[in-house]
C-alpha cells in the first residue's frame, strides 16, 4: 500500500503531464487545483485516474472542495480510502 508521499507524487506527477502540462517538481503539494486550473472534466478524469491507480471507488460523498483543493488533499483522501 502506498504511503502519503509516494501517493501525492503520483498525483503531482498525473496533474503535470495530464492537466497542467508542466514538469511535477514545479506542481507544489499546495497548489491551489480548483481556482481555474482544473474544470469539471478534469476533474473527472483525475479521479478516474486515483481510482484506476489506486484501486479505489470515490463516492459522490468525496467529491467536496476540501479534498480536491491541493494535490496534498487528494493524497490524504486517496489514503483515507487504502486504510
Amino acid at each position: 500500500m502506498p504511503d502519503e508521499t509516494g501517493v501525492e507524487l503520483a498525483v503531482r506527477r498525473y496533474l503535470a503531464s495530464s492537466i497542467l502540462f508542466d514538469d511535477a517538481s514545479r506542481v507544489p503539494a499546495d497548489l491551489a487545483l480548483l481556482t481555474g486550473r482544473v474544470d469539471s472534466i478534469a476533474l473527472k478524469r483525475l479521479m478516474t485516474f486515483l481510482e484506476e491507480e489506486f484501486d479505489i471507488e470515490l463516492d459522490d460523498d468525496d467529491v467536496v472542495e476540501r479534498n480536491f483543493s491541493t494535490p496534498h488533499d487528494i493524497a490524504l483522501l486517496v489514503c483515507s480510502k487504502l486504510s
